[in-house]
């Protein structure tokens, strides 16, 4: 059984049981006691460190033995880790997941943990990517990113919880604000919103978080807080103050490559309702049909829309629909001419 020293006070390791250990300096004895059994040792110091530190002062003795017990304990939870963490992953990805959850166990600020989030993001966001980029996508893999997500968003929260952070002392406005800007500590508060108020869910975190992806290219990829909000269970089909939803946002970007494909497909899983109009009555795929520059980006997320049932025709508050925006630039755009005949096949 490892043994954890500190001098004179009370301490915690992370998934470590509470352990304590002291120097008594009457007698320059040595007192250690084990965090998981509750055994008491003691040692005189000086053959202590005769026997094992030979040449060593007491406070160097203590530094060593509490380097030793941090790498032990680093050592348990790998352990614990691959006996007890059945992710059902492939093998690579089994492997990337445990090594990202270390990482998370390890963070010492939930600034520091949001900037681990969003670089996990970046990683399974590009595999996502090379994936959708293929001919034939592998749909198996893109499911087992998700996977990975739920396990991290969950790390993460609990990592936050151990920290000791506090989302009580954020209110909405704060986290509106905050999401806007697409900080994970805004999620983090979000996702215990959830848990402890009924109607949480009902508002449009969503919507306020894909702002920020839709109107600024921002980082490499905020995708993360959207994560975070859809794994908390929060409403995508929720409409902020212009009637729009994440959807709307995600579907048609203001900044190239004016969509954003897997956050649509993310949406698309957890929304009921594909149809929704913003205030000018358009649905996410006459919102995004009107733009004038077209990417293949545009395609799929149009295509991810149109398999997942969302309605060509319907009408926007002026009559225009999907199917005749797209007819409108279809003789200049051989992809918006291929929309069209996929409609009307």
């Amino acid at each position: 059984m490892p043994w954890y020293v500190e001098k004179m006070f009370d301490i915690d390791i992370p998934n470590i049981k509470r352990i304590r250990a002291n120097v008594d300096d009457e007698d320059e004895s040595l007192v250690l006691i084990n965090g998981d059994t509750g055994e008491i040792r003691h040692f005189d110091t000086l053959h202590f460190n005769e026997e094992i530190f030979e040449d060593c002062s007491l406070d160097e003795l203590i530094d060593d033995l509490w380097q030793q017990a941090q790498r032990e304990a680093d050592d348990l939870n790998r352990e614990e880790r691959s006996r007890t963490n059945d992710f059902d992953l492939p093998e690579n990805l089994s492997v990337v997941t445990t090594k990202f959850l270390e990482a998370i166990s390890l963070a010492e600020s939930i600034s520091d943990l949001g900037s681990l989030l969003m670089e996990f993001e970046v990683v399974l966001g590009q595999g996502e990517t090379n994936e959708f980029q293929n001919d034939d996508p592998d749909m198996e893999y893109i499911g087992h990113l998700d996977k990975v997500w739920s396990i991290l968003c969950d790390a993460a929260v609990e990592q936050a919880n151990r920290l000791g952070f506090d989302p009580a002392q954020t209110t909405l406005s704060q986290v509106e604000h905050d999401l806007y800007d697409n900080y994970i500590a805004a999620a983090l508060t979000a996702v215990a919103a959830a848990r402890v108020t009924e109607n949480a869910r009902d508002f449009p975190l969503l919507a306020w978080a894909a702002f920020n992806k839709h109107s600024y290219k921002g980082l490499e990829d905020e995708m993360a807080v959207i994560r975070m909000l859809l794994w908390a269970g929060y409403n995508p089909d929720a409409q902020d103050e212009h009637g729009q939803t994440a959807l709307h946002y995600m579907a048609s970007t203001k900044v190239y490559p004016y969509s954003h494909p897997r956050a649509v497909r993310l949406l698309l899983q957890s929304s009921k309702n594909l149809n929704i109009r913003n205030g000018r009555g358009d649905t996410a795929m006459c919102y995004m049909a009107g733009n004038r520059l077209w990417t293949d980006e545009l395609t799929l997320s149009f295509m991810f829309l149109l398999n997942g049932g969302a309605d060509p025709l319907a009408k926007s508050n002026d009559g225009m629909d999907a199917l005749l925006l797209l007819k409108e630039e279809a003789d200049s755009d051989e992809r918006k001419s291929m929309l069209v005949r996929v409609i009307e096949r």
